[in-house]
């Protein structure tokens, strides 16, 4: 067989199979499944893009409605502690003028013992 008999041959065999288009077309055909693959990687990329962003979303909601609960508890410290403060200046007030000796003339301390009233007049 010499050389032209083998080109006729596979030109003969190519041609009706579609393998001429074939050979044409396979540049085309991998350029289309390279970018086929690319689309695929950037809709992964995306996707995984939009669930860190609820992701960040759904953390800040929980940071500013934890914020907003310190912010409410300080508010309320500050208000018992107020009133924590009342109350030991009060308990403050009643140490000092408790009596110790209850019912006698020598009251301790002497306010309003019945030896101040006698020595005033």
């Amino acid at each position: 067989m010499d050389w032209t008999q083998i080109m006729l041959t596979l030109i003969a065999a190519l041609i009706p199979t579609g393998g001429v288009l074939g050979i044409f077309t396979i540049r085309e055909r991998k350029t289309e499944m390279m970018l086929d693959n690319a689309n695929k990687i950037n809709s992964q990329w995306a996707d995984i893009v939009a669930k860190e962003e609820e992701r960040r979303k759904e953390l800040k909601a929980d940071l500013d409605s934890k914020d907003a609960k310190i912010d409410r508890l300080y508010a309320d410290i500050s208000v018992l502690r107020d009133k924590n403060d009342k109350l030991g200046s009060k308990v403050a007030y009643l140490n000092a003028y408790r009596c110790r000796k209850v019912g006698c003339i020598e009251r301790i301390p002497p306010f309003g013992s019945t030896t101040e009233s006698k020595e005033a007049q």
